[in-house]
């Protein structure tokens, strides 16, 4: 189906035929209607200021798997204000329809509900239940219609009645003509950029501003939260079943005399043997330091590759009183691991030194304890798991408050 408008002589096509009443020319913007003789009559000449549609009559687009051509097209405006949102009636080659409307970028598609049991009155208040869900009041405008273009099977209201309940990315849109009393229901849902750009490839896309009244939070909460508690769950038993499997055991024990006669001692131990799976190493050491020090600092050396690992270690405990107040710091028996160490025989070189003034300190105990389990690095993962997903709560705060920035009925106005 095809129309030469009788203005400007620009033809436009329809590839799925319809039965109009009234015509908007897409090039001129002069609108016609058709009599009932068919006869096609100049009705007004629309001002151009402001136009840009995004999509032309005669596109055509795949949505759910259905391919839809745009017959028509209108911009609505809130009445007293001074930005409007674009609808584009879509239609396929049954006949049916929907809607696409463009408001800031962000796309909504929209379907009339037939169903008497879900379709409700315009005058319902902040909320509204439809089927299972409940959705809140977003939008409550009067509205006028300012802009046509293509075909029209009916006479389009110049004025109406708008309302928009949400549950995002849902929405339930109730709209009533001036002066009729008939309220026309319809369920929508979101349309990202991306399926508008699949759907319709030759667009191009607006510039989004803001968040969408519909556009859903960019991460399943629900979905995050169970791969969060699935992954600390598996980390837990992963760090059980090391820990039962290879129990910690102490693989020797042993003293470094420190006399005073020498200023730094040097000591190999005895020879020890790691078995089972790579594991940490621990170092616990001792020393009676009182307001002093001992400092050491050791070879692991594994006597299969000769490979060496370094470390040192101070021991210290210092405490008195400052201002009527007790104090304390350090420790004298402090410890070291060792991750990643392999099965197989070891020994360690150790030099140590003391504070030469403290004739108490006359040796120091060293234990090695292979296969230390630890629950830090189990506890750290879990941390940063559960501080993302604070974070991620904390951010899906302030995006909600970005959406109803844009609404008539911010949550505090209730």
């Amino acid at each position: 189906m095809n129309l030469q408008c009788p203005h400007c002589q620009h033809t436009t096509e329809l590839h799925f035929p319809l039965s109009w009443k009234h015509f908007g020319c897409p090039k001129c913007y002069t609108l016609f209607s058709k009599k009932e003789d068919g006869t096609i009559q100049q009705t007004k000449i629309q001002s151009a200021n402001r136009i840009l549609l995004h999509l032309h009559i005669g596109q055509f687009g795949i949505i759910d798997g259905i391919r839809w051509e745009v017959s028509n097209a209108c911009i609505k405006f809130p009445v007293s204000e001074p930005f409007g949102w674009q609808e584009y009636t879509l239609r396929n080659k049954d006949g049916e329809e929907c809607f696409l409307s463009e408001y800031n970028g962000h796309w909504t598609l929209a379907k009339e509900v037939t169903d008497p049991s879900l379709q409700h009155d315009i005058r319902s208040q902040y909320e509204l239940q439809h089927g299972d869900d409940t959705y809140r009041l977003f939008h409550d405008s009067q509205f006028k219609t300012e802009f046509l273009s293509g075909f029209f099977e009916e006479t389009l209201p110049t004025t109406g009645h708008a309302k928009d309940f949400v549950s995002p990315p849902k929405a339930v849109l109730l709209e009533r003509a001036e002066g009729d009393p008939v309220t026309y229901t319809f369920e929508a849902r979101y349309v990202s950029g991306k399926e508008m750009q699949e759907a319709f490839p030759t667009y191009t896309p607006p510039r989004q501003e803001g968040v969408g009244m519909l556009q859903p939070f960019p991460t399943n909460l629900v979905h995050f939260g169970l791969i969060v508690g699935a992954f600390g769950f598996f980390l837990t038993l992963y760090q059980l079943f090391f820990t039962f499997t290879y129990p910690s055991r102490q693989v020797l024990k042993d003293l470094v005399m420190l006399p005073d006669s020498v200023a730094e001692v040097s000591h190999v131990s005895p020879s020890f043997k790691v078995t089972g799976t790579t594991g940490p190493l621990q170092i616990k050491l001792s020393a009676p330091v009182q307001n002093s020090w001992v400092a050491a600092d050791f070879t692991l050396v594994n006597e299969d590759t000769r490979e060496e690992r370094y470390g040192s270690v101070d021991i210290a405990y210092y405490f008195g009183v400052d201002g009527g107040e007790s104090w304390a710091e350090g420790s004298n028996n402090p410890s070291i691991k060792i991750c990643g160490v392999a099965p197989g025989n070891y020994h360690l070189d150790l030099q140590v030194a003391k504070n030469s003034g403290d004739s108490a300190i006359t040796s120091l105990r060293y234990t090695v304890i292979a296969q230390a389990s630890t629950f830090w690095n189990l506890l750290t993962c879990l941390i940063i798991l559960i501080v993302a997903f604070i974070i991620l709560l904390i951010y899906r705060s302030h995006y909600e408050q970005q959406r109803w920035m844009l609404s008539d009925f911010p949550p505090e106005t209730e």
